[in-house]
């Protein structure tokens, strides 16, 4: 069960993700316990004859086949009849607030998809010696909403992982933070099957926003390798940012002089779209020969004008530039194009 997190230690508002749940109940006396909606004898305090009776199964024949199958444990049944033992309060870093979920010891930190993070916290020296019954946790926003996907994986008993294209990277990072290697090799099985040029966009902003090296670091291998489909008016150059679009100029999956000629057109466009956010190192380093050996002719103007701009320099004798000496090569080389 989660909630918003509003006093830690009292009563708060819940999202009721179980219909059993009554927000109304209140710790029970120590004469009873509270199940369900019932209060029954606590039977520590019954006599034999009480207990005998209680637990009188003799006259049950037919009746379990006809009884309604019991809830399996999970974190989000009420806290009050899971018997959960831990909290788990996530900060959303960009709204910072708080949900709680109130979860199990044994089932983080034992079993085939147990979290490592879990096993060394609760065994820690200064753990085992507290009566700390929580752990207060930051994280973004595209990792946090993933919580419940990650706890409900735990919890199940076929290893069920529901992943999409949006929650792909948040499981991931949970994956890596948490320590879950099982999972994460299902997520990353995911994403290599699921990453297309239609949601290459997601992953890379997803992957920024929790500093995730590896995805940022195969979505950028997946757009190079598709360079040509990429025109003009792809959603990518309003978004990526220069670092980015240096990865992609210097993958080795741009191997041939036509596809060096098309970043450089790419380029040009990239930096009309972004020029208020660039600054002279950023275009410096995206048009310096390491990445931008050749200018389409097309390109060249748009790029001198751009380096005009942006890019401030002392040097009064005349001396060409090597962004301007490829953009003249190139335009050199065409000039029948615009004498026609």
């Amino acid at each position: 069960m989660y909630r918003p997190v509003d006093n830690l230690n009292g009563d708060v508002p819940i999202n009721q993700l179980s219909s059993n749940y009554d927000p109304s109940r209140t710790t029970a006396p120590i004469t009873t316990m509270s199940h369900a909606d019932n209060t029954v004898p606590d039977p520590r305090y019954l006599n034999q004859q009480a207990r005998e009776e209680l637990f009188n199964y003799d006259n049950d024949e037919g009746a379990a086949e006809d009884a309604e199958p019991e809830d399996e444990l999970t974190w989000r049944l009420d806290p009050s009849v899971s018997l959960s033992d831990w909290t788990i309060n996530v900060y959303n870093k960009a709204t910072r607030q708080p949900l709680a979920y109130y979860v199990h010891k044994n089932v983080l930190a034992v079993g085939p998809r147990k979290s490592e993070y879990f096993v060394r916290y609760f065994l820690s020296h200064d753990n085992v010696n507290s009566n700390k019954k929580s752990s207060d946790i930051w994280m973004e926003a595209v990792a946090a909403d993933c919580l419940p996907q990650f706890l409900d994986y735990i919890y199940s008993t076929e290893g069920k992982l529901t992943i999409t294209t949006g929650t792909s990277v948040g499981l991931r990072h949970l994956a890596q933070y948490f320590g879950n290697r099982v999972m994460h090799q299902k997520v990353m099985k995911f994403i290599l099957d699921d990453l297309t040029m239609d949601n290459v966009l997601t992953y890379y902003q997803h992957s920024l926003t929790v500093d995730d090296e590896k995805v940022t670091d195969i979505t950028s291998r997946k757009v190079s390798e598709n360079i040509m489909s990429i025109d003009k008016k792809h959603e990518l150059l309003q978004h990526i940012d220069p670092s980015f679009f240096r990865r992609i100029m210097g993958s080795s999956n741009i191997d041939s002089e036509e596809k060096q000629y098309h970043i450089s057109l790419l380029l040009a466009e990239y930096c009309l779209q972004n020029k208020k956010h660039l600054d002279d190192q950023d275009f410096t380093r995206l048009t310096s020969e390491r990445y931008l050996p050749v200018v389409h002719y097309d390109a060249a103007l748009t790029l001198l004008e751009m380096e005009a701009d942006l890019v401030v320099t002392n040097d009064d004798n005349g001396t060409v530039s090597s962004l301007q000496h490829r953009c003249i090569k190139d335009l050199t080389d065409h000039w029948k194009v615009f004498s026609a």
